[in-house]
């Protein structure tokens, strides 16, 4: 799939995060009634990883780290670095002429927080991946999940 000449998008990050018995954390989406993992758009300044991290926090209340193997430890001359990796992108239809290209990173959660309460979604939960079978979750984030699980083995 390639974006269309004249069609916009918008570039967003998010975090499959998976707990020590390999449930994934979901919302449940406000505007489009499915369970979604947390993410959003990518702020001026930002790099990927860091929207990812602020988006989880402000949507879940749950601290999160990277999963060490997407985690380089380069830093080369003070000029550049080495910034960690996306274990997937997905791109998206949003609307007509409208996407999304979406970084994902693979998390573990660190430390339970207060979510400031979000109008995004109606819910937060952890889901083990035989049950993402009984609500609705996008395919691709059914993928992205058994990608998760398979690679925290």
């Amino acid at each position: 799939m390639r974006v269309p000449e004249g069609a916009t998008r918008d570039f967003t990050a998010g975090c499959i995060v998976l707990d020590d018995e390999q449930q994934v954390l979901l919302m449940r989406h406000s505007k489009l009634g499915m369970w979604l993992q947390p993410g959003g758009h990518i702020e001026n300044g930002e790099v990927p990883v860091e929207a990812a991290l602020r988006e989880t926090r402000e949507e879940t209340g749950w601290k999160v780290e990277i999963v060490d193997d997407f985690v380089p430890d380069t830093e080369y001359d003070g000029r550049t670095e080495d910034v960690p990796t996306p274990f997937r992108m997905n791109l998206h239809r949003i609307e007509e002429g409208h996407y999304h290209l979406e970084s994902l990173f693979l998390a573990r959660p660190v430390e339970r927080g207060r979510a400031p309460g979000s109008s995004e979604h109606d819910g937060l939960d952890w889901f083990s991946r035989s049950e993402l079978a009984s609500v609705e979750v996008p395919e691709n984030l059914v993928v992205a999940v058994d990608r998760a699980v398979e690679l925290t083995q």
